[in-house]
């Protein structure tokens, strides 16, 4: 069984949700179908096996609920929008196209990753330009970073780089979340005015429960994690070996959350601080 980690970092058993599929053998009653070509018939209860990589053209691949895609040896889609189930247990954002070149926008890439995932979503040890915003939504659902940097393209209004709402049961690990100071801070607090921030959150959480981040740190960001939402939104909120630098403005905003565990973590904020402005609120 695939495992997490649950408030206290016991190991949480993550192959009950509903997109998990197991992977084991031939799945009884479908038919494998070898795609090479975007034009492939689709039918039902079929699991079409990618060993190639193939360019969807700017197009939208949508997958009947009755199928599955199954990536074998180099395959992988790129160059558009997939939605349906994917057999595969964990899966890389390079098989959806992310290039970790530090240039490419690979924000569309990732959230195709995201959007089909069974439960795990690997990052290359790369550098990943994000102009836009990941969204996660279902639960059970692994990011493992594996060191590599998320670099959020800096916003005029404050904008989340990863925005968590309504799921359960949500792990990231082992991200260098960036940005950099392009415009004036949104926020718009009583200090030396005309300062220059990227205003993006790196995490944004919002009726979470389960909500694991570890192994993480936060350059430029105007919050690092801010976790809100109505009265008793959140729940499980665990957060280890963390760390936040001077040039991040507002380390760790939380309200409205139900069992908070805070483990091993560093949190610096800027020195032109306001009454505005908290290491954690």
């Amino acid at each position: 069984f695939l495992t997490g980690f649950d408030l206290y970092g016991n190991n949480i058993d993550m192959s009950r949700g509903r997109r998990y599929v197991r992977n084991e053998g031939k799945k009884e009653g479908y038919k494998y179908v070898k795609v090479n070509e975007l034009n492939f018939q689709l039918d039902k209860k079929t699991i079409y096996e990618l060993s190639f990589p193939l360019d969807l053209n700017g197009t939208t691949l949508t997958i009947p609920d009755s199928c599955y895609i199954r990536f074998v040896r180099k395959g992988k889609l790129y160059n558009g929008k997939i939605k349906g189930k994917l057999m595969n247990d964990r899966v890389s954002v390079e098989q959806f196209g992310a290039k970790g070149n530090g240039t490419f926008d690979d924000t569309e890439a990732i959230q195709n990753a995201i959007n089909v995932s069974s439960n795990i979503v690997d990052f290359a040890n790369a550098k990943y330009y994000l102009k836009g915003m990941l969204r996660i939504s279902e639960s059970n659902l692994m990011l493992r970073g594996n060191g590599c940097e998320l670099f959020f393209a800096p916003k005029e209004q404050a904008y989340p780089g990863l925005y968590i709402q309504s799921c359960s049961n949500i792990t990231l690990s082992g991200f260098k979340f960036n940005s950099s100071k392009g415009y004036k801070q949104y926020h718009n607090f009583p200090r030396d005015k005309g300062s220059l921030w990227s205003n993006r959150i790196a995490i944004s959480a919002s009726k979470v429960s389960g909500l694991n981040v570890t192994d993480c740190s936060f350059h430029e960001m105007e919050y690092a994690m801010k976790i809100d939402g109505g009265v008793g939104a959140n729940k499980k909120v665990y957060l280890s070996n963390l760390k936040t630098f001077l040039d991040v403005s507002n380390p760790i905003y939380v309200s409205n959350t139900d069992s908070l565990l805070v483990d091993a973590c560093i949190f610096e904020a800027s020195s032109n601080v306001s009454r505005f402005e908290h290491h954690i609120y």
